[in-house]
């Protein structure tokens, strides 16, 4: 299973409007030849949040334009910028509610919503933590890819940690309880994180456009260049990711 993780796109209704120095369709739009001069031949994109910075039918046509050139298929969840209905007005598979899964080539993924109405911290419910482990009980025997939005693991600085997944323990130890559990993807960050708990591998991915710095007490922006994730599992279980950037 080969995975091509986008994230953060923040895309407006018009392809010129800029955020951070960027152009936010035109970077995106340039992360996607990056993905597919890299002769990858992915299975499968995940696109793990805040797709639009001003969710709008015509945002997320502009999304659903540049991600058909890749011709394969997408799955994705809403951040805390989106509006999930319209999100998934163009990705038939993003959970509007709790979470939902889709299998591609035996693989289950299993796609969670950990938005908080008109806030940027995520938070699962206890009931939707409930729902989420009967999905679990049910495909014991298929490997699992779980994808989110905001960060389940500390990210080294204090503003984001504020607004990353409030129960973040609580929703890593009901992951735990499944040894089928492989992978987290997440988004939020804008930047590159790698992290362990207990099997579980967790990662977070750079922005398709502007990049936050790692380690700081406040907001602050880095230089580095937009890019995505590669991510390779192969038959044994064992994965295999690297970031690739403009």
């Amino acid at each position: 299973m080969k995975i091509l993780h986008l994230t953060d796109c923040h895309l407006y209704d018009n392809k010129i409007e800029r955020k951070a120095g960027y152009a936010t369709y035109d970077s995106l739009q340039r992360v996607i030849n990056l993905a597919i001069e890299s002769k990858f031949n992915f299975d499968v994109v995940i696109a793990s949040g805040d797709i639009s910075q001003i969710p709008s039918p015509t945002s997320y046509k502009l999304f659903e334009h540049l991600i058909s050139s890749l011709d394969i298929p997408v799955l994705a969840v809403p951040g805390n910028h989106d509006d999930a209905q319209q999100l998934q007005s163009v990705v038939e598979k993003c959970p509007t509610d709790k979470a939902c899964i889709k299998i591609i080539n035996d693989m289950l993924f299993l796609l969670i919503n950990s938005q908080v109405k008109n806030k940027e911290h995520g938070q699962i419910e206890k009931e939707d933590l409930l729902y989420i482990e009967s999905l679990l009980e049910k495909h014991k025997e298929k490997p699992v890819v779980v994808v989110i939005h905001h960060p389940p693991v500390l990210t080294g600085s204090n503003w984001m940690d504020k607004i990353g997944l409030n129960n973040k323990e609580e929703f890593l130890n009901t992951l735990a309880h499944y040894p089928n559990v492989k992978m987290v993807l997440f988004g939020h960050v804008h930047q590159e994180i790698e992290s362990q708990f207990q099997h579980i591998r967790i990662f977070g991915t750079p922005s398709s456009c502007y990049q936050f710095k790692p380690g700081t007490e406040n907001v602050e922006y880095d230089d580095k260049k937009p890019g995505f994730r590669y991510i390779e599992i192969e038959q044994t279980g064992k994965i295999k990711t690297s970031i690739h950037r403009l």
